[in-house]
């Protein structure tokens, strides 16, 4: 039974490195579409994970109503430790699986998010704005853009990369977590952002 409990570390995984117990943003991915049920898990057992969200118009017999989906089918973000997450995997949602990256060795390891970016992802994505798109990291090249901070609006504060989408004469902010996806800012006048 889930619910609000304390995993309890033994004597030999206090022992383990520090690098281990360091929390940090970590992309996880699950099976069937059950982010919403590993959020709700993680929540009720105190760990911090993000979900983004969008509003969808369903329709049913003619009748239209909206209902809150997850915008990244498959994906959770979790803040903790990378033992903390071993634990959870193993013995309460065993359907998590890690995102594998790199390190600065080029090593296969967990992929995590900088806190940073992650904190500007949130921003963008946390409420389900109906300004925001959400691009295919291979749709857009980043090498041409220049880092950005919006100055005003909806999303003042916020990092990235300011540039234009392949065939649009827009220009968007856009917050990339590398091999995952991209979310773009709506079209934003070059006046509200300086740049870094």
């Amino acid at each position: 039974m889930v619910g609000t409990q304390i995993i309890e570390k033994s004597d030999s995984e206090n022992q383990k490195t520090p690098a281990l117990e360091q929390s940090a943003w970590y992309v996880l991915r699950v099976t069937y579409q059950r982010e919403m049920q590993a959020h709700l898990k993680l929540m009720d057992m105190g760990i911090e994970s993000f979900v983004p969200t969008q509003r969808k118009k369903i329709i049913r017999a003619g009748r239209a109503f909206y209902r809150t989906v997850s915008a990244l089918h498959n994906y959770i973000f979790v803040r903790a430790s990378l033992g903390e997450i071993k634990r959870i995997k193993e013995s309460y949602i065993p359907y998590l699986r890690f995102m594998m990256g790199h390190d600065e060795n080029d090593n296969k390891c967990p992929q995590t998010v900088p806190e940073q970016q992650m904190h500007h992802f949130i921003a963008i994505t946390g409420s389900e704005n109906q300004m925001i798109k959400y691009l295919e990291p291979e749709s857009i090249d980043l090498a041409k853009g220049e880092r950005v901070r919006i100055l005003a609006g909806p999303f003042a504060g916020v990092e990235g990369t300011f540039m234009k989408i392949s065939a649009k004469n827009e220009k968007r902010v856009v917050v990339k977590i590398e091999g995952v996806t991209a979310v773009a800012t709506a079209a934003i006048p070059a006046a509200l952002v300086e740049r870094i």
